[in-house]
């Protein structure tokens, strides 16, 4: 589509040249050729190239093109040259966009001639008309990727543009730029003009130059923060031209238009000289302007350039100020700049007369010697270092500050200079014969100081006889110093009928050392918080006044909160004063007033003194008065509620001291330390117990008295009272035994002093014992076993007995016994107990408790023990029934008493239970153990069986089958059985069971499913405590006198025999004896042998070469029984060797035993005993007539003779062939 061409003043161009010198090779050629465009792409351009030797000035001369070029062409300027073009080389401009036509136009080249001269032409695309022909063309168009170059003969699109380079065509050759020369040509040329430049550094990297600088010698520098594309016309333009068009001066740094739109996007630091001379002393404002000269506000956000990391260093080349700027411009170095506009002056006063309504003015650091009057509402923002001093008058003064534009002061140092009498003042508010209402003023961070009798801040009122003042509303003084020298007020309010309203003055320190901090008069409405107040008032003034004068009913809060209010010891008067009509005559009151959370330190007079009727004090609360003397002085004739404060001290006298004596205050509660963590008047008992006995009291608030009940019993003579109290004491002490017999009172004491008295009074409860101890029947004998967890009574009572007509005989703690409606006494109340009967027994104190008595008839074979726990059972009566389990038994068996029984099943549950003591003795006769004694202790029994009834067998006499050992012989001496025949009775302590007149004999026991088992332990002592310490199911034994007692852990059949040893001509057993001699055990001595048959009891020793065993049993590893026991005594017998001896269980030294034999007597030696090994077994050992014993015998006989130890073998071997 054709493009309307719009022409305007050129703002691109290019002056870095290209290619190196030499010769025309266009003999014909013009001067400048047209040697490459581009016409669609984003930037247009085009570039030129010199056919000459020799640099060509382009200063003048100019691009044209074509308007409407299809339609009715007229030709137009493209762009004005600039700049020089280096012999053979090229140059390229971009001309912007939308210039050159997509559809075809005509590019001129005129030079700087009076009248223009066209040096070239080329044509491309399509253009009507022959007006404007060419040497040469192009007959089609370049794409935006594209462009129309010339090769030295012909023209052609290039699909690889060649912009500031070499197309080939030879006038500049093909090798590219030569940069190392070009950029020392520019820094050469720059030199000249005052401008110092590291571009030469740049030549080996031109498309990524970091940190190129231009310093203009001691006005400027200029660094570039991003890497330059060096190899871009448009940014070498700048560079070369830089000397005329970077205008350095002090103070300033300014750009052409032109290259601060080359340059627009480049970034750059910049560096200012010379500043300390014009009175800089810290960063200046900064205005920034464009080519034109005209102020570019900050509000501007796309002509204003972004400024950041601005220093200033007064150290180098006199006051640099240093900042990074987003584009370039024209910068400029203030004073006093207005934000708002940009524009910059050099007096505060010259900025705020010619700011409007709303700017903002920014102060730079430096010392101004001027009044500042601002009339207008604006913000006059200082920096550090900004000082207003004036040689005389006020620094500031605020005449004007409307509503919808108030006026704010900022971050100043204000430091007049005058010292006479209020001529010399800080900040004054309110214009001298203008009364012109202030609205919303703010001063803050300020330091302000003055000398002589001059505040610090004044604010002016309406005078009734004097010139007119504004009133001020909604003034807020914030975060300020003011420090006088002389004696004024840092801060006053004028006294006269003006009222001004709405004010903060908060987080500020006051200093007047000789005059008053702060007097505020006729403000309705002020927070007065967070400020400091330094000593002031030397000179017998206070520190702060807060009033209302003349007839002005104030009704604003005033607040006095978290303030610091220091005083100066001797000679000040009160520090803080709110009080009406100080000033002058009339009725004027004030608004609520609070004082909380300050601290009053160091004061003279008082600290603080509320003046005059007309004061309302809401509360004075969580203050901190530091010093002894007057705290508060309360003159205003209403009651003042100071509750919560730190007065001091804690000692209630001395607060009293430090308080108003004209009364009307209330101080209590108050707090005893400066933490302000406890308070002082509580004063009360809120638990009061003793521990011995444990009970606790009833504290009746209201009455103030303490009731409390103790256990029946007590002794109430000596108790110790356990008390807590919220006071600091109490009279008499917690801790101390007091009688309570009467009414006692004790006193509590609180923080303040004051008490409050608590009548304690102790009752002893009535007795609630309600038990039933003992009962039982005088006739017939029987004793209750009571139960006291389930309340139950049991008695057992002989058969026969009429229990229809029982009387009782019982034990109680309570006050009576009933049964439903009959009054029970002992010994004396019948009652028929064929059903049980519940007696319910009344304690003291009403409460009852029953108790359920069955009475059991015994059956005719049964008796119970009686009241002493005897019991005799005969062989009528052989069964004993124990139910009592605290009451030890003794049980005796009468002689000839068959299957006596002790019944203990009241205490058995599935097989076990707890049993009492039980002794049991049997005399001598026919059925039981002759006078035979078991002691049974207070244990747990368990069976075997857990099916058990409960019934133990009495100890009744028994045999039982004593092993057979070959070799010897053993006589039963006593043999008992007890317990339950079907199953073993464990005990958890040992029971003693006595054998009288069996001391001496050996001992065993067997139980159903065992044999026989030989009791080898021997007890260290006759004693429960040794018996007990007996593992489970086992036992020992012990002689004591001519009784053998035995300890056991089961119950089962135990006996007592002796064993003697067959000893002819000798003994194995090691009695040497000698040939024809045999030991008598009786005599314990050798005697002449005597053939006698010896007649066991169940067995005897075996005779060799006749089998007196017959086996017919297979065994092997793991048998038991009598064939082993047999098997095993054979073998020990034959001469093998088994060290456990025979036990009747075949293990491995048995089989190895067995092996032997077998090897000896040529069977298979496996170990198992089968039907070959039984054969051998039962054939016998020896044909010889001599038994083992005897052959021992004669081998001992050998040894008495001291035989050699071969020969009493080889002997042995020839008698057991």
């Amino acid at each position: 589509m054709n493009k309307v061409l719009r022409f305007s003043v050129p703002l691109l161009f290019s002056i870095l040249v290209f290619g190196i010198a030499a010769p025309s090779v266009f003999a014909d050629a013009p001067s400048i050729i047209i040697n490459e465009f581009s016409s669609a792409s984003a930037t247009e351009w085009v570039e030129l190239l010199n056919t000459t030797g020799s640099s060509i000035d382009l200063a003048g001369w100019k691009l044209t093109e074509l308007t409407n070029p299809s339609g009715t062409p007229v030709q137009a300027d493209l762009l004005l040259l600039s700049g020089t073009i280096s012999a053979g080389g090229v140059l390229a401009f971009d001309v912007g966009t939308d210039k050159l036509n997509n559809s075809g136009d005509s590019i001129g080249l005129y030079d700087n001639s009076g009248t223009p001269v066209l040096i070239h032409r080329i044509i491309y695309g399509t253009v009507a008309g022959d007006n404007y022909p060419t040497t040469t063309g192009l007959g089609t168009v370049p794409t935006a990727v594209q462009s129309g170059s010339f090769d030295g003969t012909n023209w052609s699109i290039s699909s690889s543009p060649t912009k500031n380079a070499s197309n080939g065509e030879g006038g500049g050759g093909g090798n590219g730029p030569d940069y190392t020369a070009i950029f020392g040509d520019i820094k050469t040329t720059l030199a000249g003009q005052e401008i110092d430049t590291n571009i030469d550094t740049c030549a080996s990297v031109p498309t990524g130059c970091s940190g190129l600088y231009f310093e203009k010698t001691d006005k400027g520098r200029v660094t570039f923060s991003a890497s330059m594309d060096l190899t871009a016309s448009s940014t070498n333009t700048f560079l070369q031209g830089l000397g005329s068009k970077m205008e350095a001066s002090a103070g300033s740094m300014k750009f052409d238009a032109q290259t601060a739109y080359l340059l627009k996007n480049a970034g750059a630091q910049i560096k200012i000289y010379g500043l300390n001379a014009l009175g800089f002393t810290d960063v200046p404002n900064i205005v920034v302007k464009n080519d034109a000269g005209t102020v570019i506000p900050s509000t501007d956000g796309t002509n204003y350039p972004t400024l950041s990391g601005i220093t200033y260093d007064a150290a180098t080349h006199d006051g640099t100020l240093t900042f990074d700027a987003s584009h370039f411009t024209t910068f400029e170095t203030k004073k006093v700049l207005n934000v708002t506009t940009g524009v910059g002056y050099d007096t505060i006063q010259a900025a705020v007369t010619a700011a409007s309504a709303g700017d903002t003015i920014n102060v730079a650091a430096g010392t101004y010697a001027e009044n500042v009057v601002i009339d207008k509402g604006l913000t006059l923002q200082g920096t550090a270092g900004a000082t207003i001093a004036p040689t005389t008058g006020p620094g500031v003064e605020i005449d004007a500050s409307p509503a919808d534009h108030p006026v704010t002061v900022d971050s100043f140092t204000i430091t007049p200079q005058g010292s006479a009498l209020d001529s010399a003042q800080g900040i004054v508010i309110g214009s001298v014969g203008s009364p012109v209402a202030t609205h919303n003023i703010t001063i803050s961070n300020n330091t302000i100081t003055t000398a002589g009798q001059n505040m610090g801040i004044l604010v002016r009122g309406v005078s009734t006889n004097g010139p007119g003042y504004p009133n001020s509303t909604g003034l807020t003084v914030t975060h300020n110093t003011i420090t006088l020298s002389g004696d004024s007020t840092a801060m006053y309010a004028s006294w006269v009928a003006t009222v001004h309203s709405n004010w903060s003055i908060t987080h500020n320190t006051f200093n007047s050392p000789v005059g008053t901090n702060l007097e505020l008069y006729n403000v309705d409405g002020v927070d007065i918080s967070n400020n400091i107040f330094e000593p002031s008032g030397s000179g017998g003034s206070g520190s702060v006044f807060i009033g209302a004068e003349l007839d002005n009913a104030l009704t604003g809060a005033v607040t006095f909160n978290n303030n610091d209010v220091q005083g100066n010891g001797a000679g000040g008067g009160s520090m803080v004063v709110f009080t009406t009509n100080l000033k002058t005559s009339g009725t004027a009151t004030m608004g609520a007033v609070t004082i909380s959370g300050n601290t009053f330190n160091n004061w003279d007079s008082r600290a603080l003194l509320i003046h005059k009727a007309g004061v309302t004090v809401s509360g004075i609360r969580e203050n901190k008065f530091l010093d002894s003397g007057q705290a508060l002085d309360n003159r205003n004739g209403v009651l003042i509620d100071a509750t919560n404060n730190w007065w001091g001290t804690a000692v209630v006298a001395d607060v009293i001291a430090k308080i108003s004596a004209n009364g009307n205050v209330t101080y209590k509660p108050y707090y005893i330390d400066d933490t302000k963590t406890t308070l002082s008047d509580i004063k009360a008992i809120t638990v009061f117990n003793f521990a011995t006995p444990a009970a606790t009291g009833i504290v009746n608030e209201t009455a103030k008295t303490v009731a409390i009940t103790v256990p029946f019993g007590t002794n109430v003579t000596a108790l110790i009272p356990t008390i807590t109290m919220t006071g600091v004491s109490v009279s008499p002490s917690f801790g101390v035994a007091q009688d309570f017999t009467n009414l006692v009172t004790y006193t509590v004491t609180a923080v303040d002093g004051t008490t409050q008295t608590y009548d304690v009074t102790v009752t002893v409860a009535l007795n609630p014992a309600k038990a039933i101890t003992a009962f039982n029947f005088a006739t017939p004998a029987a004793t209750g076993v009571i139960n006291e967890i389930n309340h139950t009574i049991s008695v057992n009572v002989p058969n026969g007995t009429d229990v229809t007509v029982l009387i009782a005989t019982f034990v109680t703690t309570g006050a009576g016994v009933s049964i439903g409606e009959t009054t029970q006494i002992s010994a004396t109340t019948a009652n028929n107990f064929a059903t049980t009967k519940t007696y319910r027994v009344t304690a003291a104190n009403g409460t009852t408790q029953g108790y359920i008595v069955t009475v059991t008839v015994l059956a005719a074979t049964q008796v119970a023990p009686d009241n002493t726990g005897s019991a005799n059972v005969d062989s009528t009566k052989p069964q004993v029934v124990i139910t009592n389990p605290t009451q030890d038994v003794a049980v005796t068996i009468s002689s000839g008493t068959t299957d006596a029984k002790i019944d203990v099943s009241s205490f058995i549950s599935s097989g076990m239970g707890d049993i009492p003591k039980i002794t049991i003795t049997s005399t001598a006769g026919s059925g039981n153990a002759a006078a035979a004694t078991i002691e049974i202790p207070a244990t747990k029994v368990t069976s075997a069986d857990a099916t058990w009834n409960g019934v133990i067998s009495a100890p009744t006499v028994t045999t039982v089958d004593l092993p057979v050992t070959s070799g010897e012989t053993k006589t039963l001496g006593a043999a008992i059985e007890v317990g339950f025949a079907s199953a073993k009775l464990s005990f958890d302590e040992a029971v003693r069971i006595l054998l009288p007149n069996q001391a001496g004999k050996r001992a065993g026991y067997s139980r159903p499913g065992t044999d026989f088992t030989e009791i080898t332990n021997t007890c260290t002592a006759d004693n429960q405590a040794t018996g007990n310490t007996l593992a489970a199911d086992s036992e020992c034994k012990i002689d004591v006198g001519s009784d053998l007692v035995i300890w056991t852990k089961h119950f089962t059949k135990f006996a007592s025999y002796t064993q003697t040893t067959n000893i002819l001509a000798g003994s194995s057993g090691g009695n040497a004896c000698g040939y024809g001699f045999v030991w008598n055990p009786d005599k314990m001595s050798c005697s002449q042998a005597v053939a006698t048959a010896v007649t066991p009891t169940h067995a005897q020793g075996q005779v060799l070469g006749v089998a007196v065993y017959n086996f017919v049993n297979n065994l092997a590893v793991g048998s038991r029984g009598a064939d082993v026991m047999a098997l095993q005594q054979f073998l020990i017998d034959g001469g093998y060797a088994i060290p456990a001896g025979a036990t009747g269980y075949f293990g491995m030294q048995t089989k190895e035993a067995v092996r032997a034999f077998q090897k000896a007597k040529g069977v298979a030696n496996t170990g198992f005993v089968g039907q070959l090994t039984r054969a051998e077994l039962n054939k016998g050992s020896s044909s010889s007539d001599l038994t083992i014993s005897e052959i021992n015998s004669v081998a001992t006989a050998l040894h008495a003779f001291n035989a050699d130890e071969a020969i009493i073998n080889k002997v042995r071997a020839i008698l057991t062939k």
